[in-house]
């Protein structure tokens, strides 16, 4: 993607946009490891994917 940003402009708005989600996957992953409410919800909905996977396989 990198290569599509031809002119430096365009390059900074790009890395830019790179250092933004690097912050937000940052304060999620931090969310995560304090909350225990969001952990146990998102570990009850990973079970539910993993127990579908498996009725599909079973059948």
């Amino acid at each position: 993607m990198i290569q599509s940003c031809g002119n430096p402009q365009e390059r900074r708005k790009f890395y830019v946009l790179q250092a933004y989600r690097q912050l937000i996957k940052t304060r999620f992953k931090l969310r995560y490891l304090q909350s225990q409410l969001l952990h146990q919800r998102i570990h009850a909905r990973l079970n539910k994917g993993e127990e579908l996977h498996a009725l599909h396989a079973w059948l």
